[in-house]
C-alpha cells in the first residue's frame, strides 16, 4: 500500500486490486487503507479494490506508527484479539476525523464569527459547551438519504 500511495511515477494509477481474503483479513485491509487514506470497495468475486482519495499521500510519523502497530498485532485466522480490535477501531476513526479546518469563507463559519465565536471557544452562552467536533459514525451497510 505504501508503494501504491507514494508512486509518483504513475499518477494515473488510481486503483489497486487485491485478491480475495478472509473476513478478518478484509477488516485488517480496511483499517490499513484508512491509515493510508485509501477507500476500499468490494468488487464482486475479484476481491477488494483500493482507490486513491484526496487524503492519500505520504504517511506522517503518527500514521507510520499506527500502520506498524496494525501490522505487528495482525493475525491471519480466528477472532481478532482485543489489541487488534482496538487498533482497527482507532484506524477507522482516524478516517472520519476532519483533516482540515472549515474554510473562513464557509457560511456556517461566517455566521458563528458574527455571533462572537472564535476558534478554540466552546459553544453556548458562557462558552462552556463542547469544543471537539461531534464524532462521525460511518456505516458501510447503509447508503443514501434517510439512513
Amino acid at each position: 500500500m505504501a508503494s501504491f500511495v507514494g508512486d509518483a511515477s504513475q499518477p494515473s494509477r488510481t486503483a489497486l486490486e487485491l485478491p480475495r481474503y478472509t473476513k478478518l483479513q478484509r477488516q485488517q485491509v480496511r483499517a490499513l487503507a484508512a491509515v493510508f487514506g485509501l477507500e476500499p470497495r468490494a468488487c464482486g468475486r475479484v476481491g477488494q479494490t483500493l482507490f486513491k482519495t484526496k487524503r492519500a499521500g505520504p504517511l506522517t510519523a503518527a500514521g507510520e506508527a499506527q500502520a506498524q502497530r496494525l501490522l505487528a498485532c495482525s493475525i491471519t485466522y480466528g477472532r481478532p484479539t482485543a489489541q487488534l480490535a482496538q487498533e482497527m477501531q482507532a484506524a477507522m476513526n482516524q478516517r472520519t476525523t476532519l483533516t482540515t479546518p472549515i474554510a473562513e469563507t464557509n457560511k456556517g463559519s461566517q455566521m458563528l464569527r458574527q455571533m462572537g465565536w472564535s476558534q478554540g471557544m466552546g459553544l453556548g452562552v458562557r462558552g462552556q459547551g463542547i469544543m471537539e467536533p461531534v464524532p462521525v459514525a460511518l456505516k458501510h451497510n447503509r447508503h443514501g438519504l434517510g439512513h
